[in-house]
């Protein structure tokens, strides 16, 4: 910044962060201000510049909240709409065969999708109220609402999602060596259980980030958050070590299996952000339980596309069977023909 003439006012200052290179990764970087000047002439020149610094610095700042509120938008509003538009293809295949046990398949698959999609709805609804002047939400109330969306989503599509993967299976009578769980009912229910063990974690302590603070505030979070969530932990190694055992012995099922296999991410991706925000409320004396926008972004985007293979791509691999189609070079989905009644047992 050129000062021997000390005209400040002839100095430009960058037009915002559209022309600065910034994005939703990257927030610019504040200008620096001028200091001021003893002689008058000069103090009111650098004042004036000082004034459309400020000006600058609050448009790039405002444009970086714009832009990450957008980018999460566009995440939860593109994995609402093709997981709706799975549930309109799974109800065309339902309403166009005969064949009931594809219809069994599509009917779950369109209330499995159709009430994800609509909880995404509800998720972009409470993106838009980050930069509502009138909502005067914090990020931390609307991070909690996001995720209480979540829970109420898996709550209810996790049941349809078990009992649609055991339909496929096709293991009937349980008990025959293999199983962990006895019926396809008491996995919904075990599914039912770790759905509301993590969301008494989540919702109930914010994911445990101020345990630190007091003796009773950590006894509460032992109580109601951790040992929960490793309740919740272990209901779903129950679930997947009877999926994997249910399916064992089934030919050219690597696409059918994968469907399953991808919910270790969800635990994987809850972990990463209690991490991180435990790490946060250690790093900084003074931090007050936000959600970094990288976290924030890292989450739905990591949801998002869990979700678009175990709900809607799950959902598509049953309605392409309808129409004759593979679906990434899978047989078609059915249930499962086996050569006994059951598999043998081991």
């Amino acid at each position: 910044m050129p000062a021997s003439d000390g005209r400040y006012a002839r100095m430009r200052v960058p037009a915002p962060s559209a022309g600065t290179g910034a994005g939703f990764w990257t927030q610019p970087l504040p200008i620096t201000k001028a200091s001021v000047p003893v002689a008058s002439e000069e103090a009111k020149e650098a004042t004036e510049y000082n004034e459309e610094v400020e000006r600058h610095n609050l448009m790039d700042a405002e444009n970086f909240a714009i832009m990450g509120m957008m980018a999460k938008v566009f995440v939860s509003q593109a994995v609402g709409f093709f997981l709706m538009a799975v549930a309109v293809f799974s109800l065309l295949a339902f309403l166009t065969t005969d064949d009931p046990n594809h219809k069994v398949s599509c009917a779950l698959s369109v209330v499995i999708n159709l009430v994800a999609a609509m909880h995404y709805y509800a998720i972009v609804q409470f993106r838009r109220l980050e930069l509502d002047p009138f909502a005067r939400w914090t990020s931390v109330a609307i991070e909690f609402a996001v995720d209480a969306c979540r829970h109420s989503d898996w709550l209810v599509t996790l049941c349809f999602l078990v009992r649609k993967i055991y339909f496929l299976i096709n293991h009937q009578p349980f008990g025959a060596g293999r199983d962990v769980l006895l019926s396809a009912d008491a996995a919904v229910s075990i599914a039912a259980l770790m759905i509301l063990l993590g969301a008494l974690s989540r919702l109930g302590t914010d994911e445990m980030w101020d345990w630190r603070n007091g003796s009773r505030q950590a006894t509460a979070c032992v109580l109601s958050g951790v040992l929960p969530y490793v309740g919740s932990l272990v209901c779903f190694v129950i679930l997947m070590v009877d999926f994997v055992l249910a399916a064992e012995g089934m030919e050219n099922a690597a696409v059918f299996r994968s469907f399953f296999f991808v919910w270790i991410g969800y635990p994987l991706v809850s972990l990463t952000s209690i991490v991180v925000r435990n790490y946060d409320a250690r790093s900084v004396d003074t931090y007050p339980g936000s959600v970094s926008p990288i976290l924030s972004m890292f989450k739905d985007l990591a949801y998002g596309l869990l979700d678009c293979w175990s709900k809607g791509a799950f959902g598509l691999y049953t309605a392409h069977a309808v129409f004759g189609l593979s679906f990434f070079g899978a047989p078609g989905a059915a249930p499962y023909g086996w050569a006994s009644p059951s598999p043998p047992a081991p």
